[in-house]
């Protein structure tokens, strides 16, 4: 059968169409855009109405093509920016109504473990494996192996936030980048005595991938040439030197559509990496473009599969 995967983010809304047997889930494409709906939210505040076209606008898009591929089932998740939003249950209620599908607001630690699922899956040397998945309003972290999930968390940081709150200028300065490195250290502080971080660590979401365009050279995307990259800790270093004293017109237009939508975030996606995996000591990220809306096929799945979460 074909499955439609949404995944409603802070920033970006992404689409996975697939095909879907008993032994595997094929790719059959990835679609993905950025109305960023949480710019200028604040919690406890309505989505802005303008944010709320934005995404109506690409969730139109998005239904005539799972209508194309006969998706006869949909699945589809909200993160943080729902979260926080205090008409963000109704607006899912509306989405829900208008496009008949069951959308569904998850929180933090439900995202982690989809997310862990979905991009970490499978287990075939039975090693544990560690995540981070930057998004827009938050940053989870999970680890686990092929049994259970042996820690999992959502940080209140991510690149829209840390942004909005900080980067006021263009360039940034070097006092907003050292506040913004300071909060997210703050926020990670307990990662630095979180033993269970895996052996080896998958980096999902747009600010890895699109690192690992930059380091390769690559101006279109393409997730066959970006998955399993590796970044390791000079290279994110490097990067991010050179993204904070460019402005986001000089980042779009030096590394082209692989930044766009984010070219005026990554520099801030570039700085939690930076300070991760100072943190952590970890020398190097596996690049992933699955995550979110692959975890919620496998979820769907869930027979086929053998993670459970340890007790606390």
């Amino acid at each position: 059968m074909t499955i439609a995967s949404i995944d409603l983010g802070s920033n970006t809304v992404l689409l996975l169409i697939a095909e879907v047997t008993d032994s595997e889930i094929k790719t059959i494409k990835n679609f993905y855009r950025a109305p960023r709906i949480s710019k200028n939210l604040k919690k406890g505040e309505p989505f802005p109405d303008e944010n709320i076209g934005r995404l109506y606008k690409t969730l139109d898009e998005y239904q005539k093509i799972i209508e194309e591929y006969n998706c006869k089932t949909v699945l589809a998740a909200a993160t943080n920016a729902f979260r926080i939003a205090s008409n963000g249950k109704r607006i899912a209620k509306e989405v829900n109504e208008r496009y008949g599908w069951k959308l569904n607001i998850i929180n933090g630690e439900e995202e982690a473990r989809l997310s862990f699922v979905g991009s970490a899956y499978p287990f075939e040397d039975g090693k544990s494996k560690s995540l981070i998945d930057i998004g827009g309003g938050s940053t989870e972290i999970i680890s686990g192996n092929k049994t259970e999930i042996l820690y999992r968390k959502s940080f209140p940081l991510g690149v829209v936030y840390l942004t909005e709150k900080y980067l006021m200028h263009n360039p940034p300065l070097d006092s907003e980048l050292s506040a913004m490195e300071k909060e997210t250290a703050e926020k990670f502080r307990e990662l630095k005595s979180v033993s269970e971080l895996g052996e080896y660590t998958i980096a999902i979401a747009g600010t890895p991938t699109t690192l690992a365009c930059i380091k390769m050279n690559i101006k279109l995307y393409d997730e066959n040439v970006v998955d399993n990259t590796l970044l390791n800790f000079n290279d994110i270093s490097r990067l991010y030197d050179r993204l904070k004293k460019m402005t986001s017109k000089e980042i779009l237009e030096n590394f082209g559509q692989v930044v766009e939508g984010r070219e005026d975030l990554i520099t801030a996606g570039a700085g939690i990496l930076k300070v991760f995996m100072e943190l952590t000591g970890i020398r190097e990220l596996h690049v992933n473009s699955r995550g979110l809306r692959y975890g919620l096929i496998l979820d769907y799945l869930i027979h086929k599969l053998n993670i459970r979460e340890s007790q606390p």
